[in-house]
């Protein structure tokens, strides 16, 4: 349902959805369309599934729904409290050929948090593809020696 309102950041213990396509109904009304059903299918799993309730998810972002930004780049990704994105890949229920499991999925994400617990340190993860999770730790500036 959409809230009635705008809000400058999510209500306390929600889950926002970005990058949704389609237009958004009157307040009070069931948003529509694939993508919002998709981002609820993600919402729905992090919320049950161990691994991701440990990383605390805020954000499910729907904006490369079926590639229409990049098609090498993940459908779906999830932003963590800590602003870790996880390139998630499809939902559970949409596979790809090529795409990883859920089991291989959220194996290769509880593999990351025990070098990066909460995902705290990490700018992305990427776990829509085979193979073990591809990580970009997050840039803490430049040091400069003293002279």
């Amino acid at each position: 349902m959409r809230l009635p309102g705008v809000y400058e950041r999510a209500p306390r213990n929600t889950m926002e959805v970005t990058g949704a396509a389609s237009v958004p109904p009157a307040a009070g009304r069931a948003w529509e369309g694939p993508e919002v059903a998709q981002a609820l299918e993600m919402a729905s799993l992090a919320e049950s599934e161990p691994v991701l309730r440990g990383f605390d998810i805020r954000l499910v972002d729907v904006s490369n729904l079926n590639g229409r930004r990049d098609p090498k780049s993940p459908d779906l990704s999830l932003v963590t409290v800590a602003g870790a994105v996880i390139g998630w890949g499809r939902p559970p229920s949409a596979p790809r050929f090529g795409e990883p499991a859920l089991a291989e999925k959220l194996d290769n994400l509880r593999r990351a948090a025990e070098n990066y617990p909460r995902l705290e340190g990490v700018s992305f993860v990427r776990i829509h593809q085979k193979g073990p999770a591809r990580l970009k730790p997050a840039e803490t500036g430049l040091v400069r020696r003293a002279k």
